[in-house]
């Protein structure tokens, strides 16, 4: 029998815990070479969260000797394990810890344990844990636990018993951390997980510290959006060093005098990962090759409070500041000579940008930057060791009339729910589980309503007077969104990560699980259900008649929206690339549905058919292919105008499709990402965030870019919101902007 963590074990892991569930439930490089190379490599850690099994622990306090004074601890990550029939690569990779290291106080896995995030490959995983080994072992999640997970957290907590953890020995703590995003490739360290973290740190009172999760820090491929606020707040702390995964490679370097250490990917036998014992004075790191049988030592570190490199020099100062075409700023160190890179929000600056002053100067240009918030950070190498000097500052170019910024405010957590506008509300959920109602003129609060669930995905819908959003929680909630007041919640079957709409007399809406559900609007209960072999994220289109919608299964969907009658289905490609990401349209009989393979497709919505696809003739996918390089929309949905069927690009474009011809109409380049802020059309303007922070207005007509303001670094992957004459625009650092038509 095995036990899930109380709630204070949960939010107060602040002691050595034993795992505990519910069955139930070196190289040197120049700093250029370093910056490429790192951004070439895949990254993906997965920790094992404490392994909650309670016999196991049990056994390996009975059987396992007192922690001498020196001990050890091993470090692995993704493990990728999926529900095939092959040995899975967790036992593999735990067998030869075994025989590698049988001294290991116990193991921690910093991400992507599984391919998918499937409750099914997650009881494989936790069984090869089970069955091979009998120490504690703690995991965290990884984007590939985060990112097609049909149960949010859930599934993961359930089996491995929480998503953060305190690891608290005589002379050090390991500190991991959750900075999964729900849904996407990419890392985040919420503010409110610092907020955790920091609480942590002050506890151990001096005593040294290693943080882990899964993407590494200060890469140039900036899986993270979060690094200065990260490495800013363990400055302040004795902490050793950073683990992580995600990259696939044994590695170290690193940040600002703080060590920086990726172990290699479990998946593969080959796999080199990391051990480190901890002896009185110091944490040796050593690196276990299973192919060679070897065990190398690689670097030490002192546990003693030092100073660590953190001096952040003059950029600390530029907390507010005007931009008007030159910025000067000071070298960041010594280094000079050896060249330094500039990054702002997260995206390595052409050096041609650059012009050296003298020795200790530069001057950026940027006089063509937009307005609005930026982090800039500088990156220098200290020489003849692997040490990336990062000093960070943040500098704001004021808008002008032409932006129509009305008012910002912070949030406590990230967003990644759609605005809903309800009169003189604008009403956000939040990735803690939070949805807030501001007023729409000021920001001010309106009234808050807690979900208790671990975030809230499903953007607001408001009809006849109420309010309706689903949450990771496995529920659906009406609210009244002029009070907030609570009338009816129900349960239904799997996390609701997709936002409901209303078609008809039902309030329709799909799950983690693969039901596609309509709901009478009045009191929560299930009008009819309809079964797809996998999860739902897509909202579907509704013209009148028939819903239409794609699954986590590789199939588009056709469904009376007044019985649930299947009308046709579709193959329309692999689970791994599958209709699911974005939402379709609907036009005058048409569907227009983008494909993970980065197609788009026009399909008859009596019978499925395909009428045309873009690129034309477009049958095996090619990720060479130029077309879908420039085009590839993958992560959006279209907005219609003038019969043309408009989206964006996840490589940074506008594009535009004759909505009966298929013939593309527009191709603007924007130079970002763009990821899930699908756009939003008001009059002719068409409106979306960048990855990298900014909100982007398009003129249709005119095929321009009409307006652009920066959030800050902190990714974008909510989808702006309309209503009572403004535009209102999250990121997720928790920042709500709202623009004027």
């Amino acid at each position: 029998m095995f036990e899930t963590p109380s709630d204070d074990q949960k939010h107060q892991n602040d002691k050595p815990q034993n795992p505990v569930v519910d069955a139930k439930t070196p190289f040197l490089i120049h700093r250029r070479q370093f910056v490429k190379g790192i951004a070439g490599t895949g990254l993906a850690l997965a920790w094992f969260g404490v392994f909650p099994a309670k016999a196991l622990a049990r056994l390996a306090q009975e059987n396992a000797n007192p922690i001498p004074k020196n001990w050890w601890f091993v470090h692995g990550s993704d493990s990728h394990s999926n529900a095939g029939p092959d040995i899975d690569p967790m036992e593999v990779f735990l067998s030869d810890v075994k025989k590698a290291f049988p001294q290991t106080a116990f193991l921690i896995d910093t991400g992507d344990i599984t391919e998918h995030g499937w409750e099914e490959e997650l009881d494989r995983s936790r069984a090869a844990i089970e069955n091979t080994y009998d120490k504690p072992v703690y995991a965290i999640m990884g984007n590939h636990d985060a990112r097609w997970s049909r149960a949010g957290r859930y599934a993961f907590r359930n089996r491995f018993g929480d998503i953060h953890w305190v690891i608290e020995q005589e002379n050090l703590a390991v500190i991991l951390l959750d900075g999964s995003v729900l849904l996407e490739q990419y890392g985040h360290i919420d503010p409110s997980e610092l907020v955790w973290l920091e609480t942590q740190l002050k506890k151990l009172g001096g005593k040294a510290a290693m943080i882990g999760f899964h993407h590494p820090p200060c890469d140039p491929a900036q899986f993270l959006d979060s690094d200065q606020a990260l490495f800013r707040l363990l400055a302040r702390y004795n902490v050793l060093a950073v683990l992580a995964g995600h990259i696939h490679a044994r590695s170290d370097y690193k940040v600002n005098g703080i060590q920086v250490v990726t172990s290699g990917g479990v998946v593969s036998p080959k796999a080199v990962y990391c051990a480190w014992e901890i002896t009185g004075e110091n944490a040796v790191l050593y690196e276990r090759n299973p192919v060679k049988n070897e065990i190398r030592k690689v670097l030490s570190i002192p546990l003693n409070p030092r100073q660590r490199g953190m001096t952040m020099g003059p950029l600390d100062e530029l907390k507010s500041r005007k931009i008007f075409g030159k910025w000067h700023l000071s070298a960041p160190n010594e280094s000079w000579s050896a060249g330094v890179d500039v990054m702002l929000n997260g995206k390595l600056m052409d050096t041609t940008s650059l012009v050296a002053v003298h020795s200790k100067k530069l001057k950026l240009e940027l006089k063509d930057l937009s307005s609005g918030h930026y982090e800039i950070a500088t990156i220098a190498p200290k020489l003849g060791v692997s040490d990336m000097q990062w000093r960070w500052g943040d500098i704001y170019k004021k808008p002008d009339d032409s932006v129509k910024l009305r008012w910002e405010i912070t949030l406590p957590a990230g967003i990644q729910s759609k605005p809903a506008i309800y009169k003189n509300r604008v009403i956000i959920g939040t990735n803690s589980g939070v949805l807030y109602a501001r007023d729409v003129t000021s920001g001010n609060s309106a009234w808050e309503y807690n979900s208790g669930a671990d975030a809230i995905l499903s953007s607001p819908v408001i009809h006849k007077e109420r309010l309706y959003f689903g949450t990771i929680g496995e529920c659906i909630v009406c609210l009244d969104p002029a009070t907030g007041h609570e009338i009816w919640t129900s349960p239904v079957d799997g996390s609701v990560i997709a936002t409901a709409r209303i078609a008809g007399e039902s309030l329709i809406v799909g799950t983690g699980k693969g039901w596609m559900l309509a709901l009478v609007p009045e009191d929560g209960t299930i009008r009819w259900r309809y079964k797809v072999g996998n999860l739902i994220k897509a909202t579907p289109a509704y013209d009148g008649a028939n819903l239409y919608f794609g699954a986590w299964d590789g199939k588009f969907y056709a469904v009376n929206a007044a019985t649930g009658t299947e009308v046709w289905v579709k193959e329309m490609t692999t689970p791994h690339l599958s209709p699911a990401t974005c939402n379709p349209g609907a036009l005058d009989g048409r569907i227009i549905v983008v494909t993970h393979d980065y197609a788009t497709h026009c399909l008859d919505s009596k019978t499925g058919d395909e009428l045309w696809r873009f690129p034309q003739g477009y049958d095996k996918f090619d990720w060479k292919s130029p077309l879908i390089a420039k085009c590839k929309p993958s992560y959006s949905s279209p907005v219609f105008y003038k019969g043309v069927a408009y989206m964006t690009s996840i490589t940074g474009h506008v594009v535009g499709f004759d909505v009966v011809t298929g013939e593309q109409r527009l191709e603007l380049e924007i130079g970002e990402d763009i990821f899930d802020s699908f756009p939003v059309l008001v009059g002719n303007q068409f409106y979306f965030g960048t990855l990298r922070g900014k909100f982007v207005g398009a003129n249709l007509d005119t095929g321009k870019l009409s307006r652009a303001y920066s959030l800050g670094p902190d990714f974008i992957f909510s989808p702006p919101g309309f209503g009572e004459g403004a535009i209102f625009l999250g990121n997720m650092g928790g920042r709500l902007a709202c623009f004027g038509e």
